[in-house]
């Protein structure tokens, strides 16, 4: 699986650059991270400060780099993706075998992260 590219939509609010972004991310089967300026728009009820930018711009970067290195270990095996479940079990062996079997039958697998952070896994086969 080759590392999914970073694209970057720019335009006006509320002209549907969220939608495009997830619609790209399902079609390509690749992470999508939500855009952060939104996020601080709506904690902060307010648009940021000039001060403000720096910090909004290295918080999406860091999202972002985030989300593909859980996409690209989540198919390596035996990579605890997190250390909070303990000690016991939760490798990648399992989706590293989904993975290999997908691509011997001309299928994909591909990992995406919700706008909550939740992990999910998408298996497509062909029709035989």
């Amino acid at each position: 699986m080759s590392p999914p590219k970073l694209i970057c939509i720019i335009g006006a609010e509320s002209t549907g650059k969220t939608s495009l972004a997830r619609a790209l991310a399902n079609a390509f089967h690749v992470p999508w991270v939500a855009e952060y300026l939104r996020e601080f728009c709506d904690v902060h009820a307010r648009t940021p400060t000039r001060e403000e930018q720096q910090h909004i711009l290295d918080t999406q970067v860091a999202r972002e780099k985030v989300a593909l290195k859980s996409a690209a270990l989540a198919q390596q095996p035996f990579v605890r993706l997190s250390h909070t479940r303990g000690e016991l079990g939760h490798c990648g062996l399992g989706l590293a075998i989904v993975a290999q079997l997908a691509q011997q039958l001309g299928g994909t697998l591909a990992s995406d992260t919700d706008a909550q952070g939740r992990f999910g896994i998408t298996l497509t086969l062909p029709w035989a």
